[in-house]
């Protein structure tokens, strides 16, 4: 059955997303702001908005404004593949391919296997963080779901991550000292945005905490 796309922006000037926003009406589409309900983003240029990296995910397209124009000037909908985003400068800067990365998400969302808590203080905000995530697949961790997950010994316990930031490092200290891996945001972003997992790079506090000496540890040394 026949569905509707539903259009979103990023990146346009105002007087650009205007004049569009006036086609897609007259094209009787959809014009969203929600990127959980978008099936086709329109962009200029690569831009790393929460739009932008949640649609990686969600959205099956993500497109130059030449497509709206393209079916308002015919008066129907026409094939989006000549019209995919192509950034090759942003691409080779940022080391990531926009159609590679919207393949790989139609056949595997790339946090669909990973839960997350998001402490206080990371940037982009952890509502910001949990759009890109859940569109990506992944689950979001309460404080308390955290809390009891490390409260399980370590060769029992689902795996989980940790996304902060320095302004937390003492919220984090209840983590790292049980061994779970606390990454910075980049960790996130970069994977919504390539659709692809670095598990090495972006590490928290991966110097910050050595296990006492056998002296430090004993009652009153």
């Amino acid at each position: 059955q026949f569905k509707s796309p539903a259009i979103l922006f990023t990146g346009l000037p105002s007087d650009r997303n205007q004049k569009l926003s006036q086609m897609i009406k007259r094209m009787r589409c959809c014009l969203t702001a929600d990127v959980r309900e978008a099936t086709h983003l329109v962009t200029c240029k690569i831009v790393r908005t929460v739009k932008f990296l949640s649609a990686m995910s969600q959205c099956s397209y993500i497109l130059t404004p030449a497509w709206i124009e393209q079916c308002c000037s015919r008066k129907m909908l026409i094939d989006e593949s000549s019209f995919i985003l192509d950034d090759k400068e942003s691409e080779m800067t940022l080391g990531f391919s926009v159609r590679e990365g919207l393949a790989r998400a139609k056949n595997t969302k790339v946090f669909s296997e990973v839960e997350l808590y998001l402490t206080e203080h990371v940037q982009p905000t952890p509502r910001d963080m949990t759009t890109i995530i859940t569109c990506g697949g992944g689950v979001v961790l309460t404080e308390e779901e955290a809390l009891a997950r490390v409260a399980v010994p370590a060769e029992r316990r689902k795996p989980f991550f940790v996304v902060s930031c320095s302004q937390d490092q003492m919220v984090c200290q209840q983590f790292y000292q049980k061994e779970v891996q606390i990454y910075t945001s980049e960790f996130v972003l970069s994977a919504a945005l390539s659709q692809s997992l670095d598990f090495e790079s972006n590490k928290l506090f991966v110097q910050d905490y050595r296990p006492p000496t056998t002296e430090e540890a004993k009652p009153n040394a």
